[in-house]
């Protein structure tokens, strides 16, 4: 989940990827991210939205960190598991007069897979409706 954040905050849309199975989904139902071309995209549209609006309203987006918490890790059997947390985006705050910002928060069931012995996402669900 380290990688996921990182990339995910870095918008580095291959990193991004790479932490799901090739099959890997982001969200639920039918407007799931799936596959890890899609979820590259994802990244790269998530990228050009922020570079557009700092060309429109000529300021930097300040640093974007994904904050993953109070993770709870289900073993299923040795080569799957299943992670529940609570999550939170939040900007860099950008001296006295902009504080950090809690942009949104949530619960997270996440279904892990470990293929050829690294652990990926399989499903990354962000809004459970359990």
């Amino acid at each position: 989940m380290w990688q996921y954040v990182r990339a995910l905050d870095t918008e580095n849309a291959d990193a991004y990827a790479a932490v799901y199975t090739p099959d890997g989904q982001f969200g639920s139902g039918a407007n799931a991210v799936k596959g890890r071309e899609a979820l590259k995209k994802m990244i790269g549209d998530l990228r050009q939205r922020a570079t557009e609006n700092e060309v429109k309203n000529g300021e930097k987006r300040p640093a974007m960190y994904h904050v993953i918490t109070n993770s709870f890790v289900e073993f299923v059997d040795k080569d799957h598991a299943r992670l529940q947390a609570y999550w939170m985006t939040v900007f860099a705050g950008s001296g006295e007069k902009t504080p950090p910002r809690v942009a949104a928060a949530g619960r997270e069931i996440d279904e892990l897979v470990r293929l050829n012995g690294n652990w990926l996402i399989k499903v990354r669900d962000v809004a459970p409706k359990e």
